[in-house]
């Protein structure tokens, strides 16, 4: 499970400092066009919280692979380089996705490794993961033109 301190901090510093950014991008075209992907979401509140938990699960795997194994795996061997390491694939992992959000993808992996590394766990990288993305696709409804 890590340092809980240290996961809390991270987790309400990052809710904080990531606010505006996903208020910013909501409202951006190619957001409102992308998100949510499963359209019943966007009609019902019922079907935004399935939708919601969906990808929390998802997310749950998606932060496992990335800081939970390839992080604390790889750094075994190759020490903090493993930072970099599994940012790589996991910006890779967001082509497609509206610009913005590929390109912060990168410092995004980065920032999310130093959290998991912190930490001693990928559970705040996790939880900062689903609130992000709740947070957006919500907002994404909440500003749809």
């Amino acid at each position: 499970m890590g340092n809980g301190r240290c996961a809390l901090a991270w987790i309400a510093i990052a809710t904080i400092f990531m606010f505006p950014p996903l208020i910013a991008c909501a409202r951006m075209e190619q957001f409102q066009a992308y998100y949510p992907f499963y359209t019943p979401a966007k009609e019902s509140f019922s079907a935004f919280i399935e939708f919601a938990l969906g990808m929390t699960i998802y997310l749950f795997g998606w932060e496992f692979l990335f800081r939970g194994f390839m992080l604390f795996v790889v750094r075994r061997r190759l020490g903090a380089w493993a930072i970099l390491i599994q940012a790589i694939p996991f910006w890779l992992a967001h082509v497609g996705k509206p610009q913005v959000e590929f390109i912060s993808a990168l410092p995004g992996g980065v920032m999310a490794g130093v959290i998991a590394w912190q930490c001693n766990s990928f559970i705040p990288v996790f939880v900062i993961h689903a609130i992000m993305n709740v947070l957006l696709n919500a907002f994404v409804i909440a500003f749809a033109k």
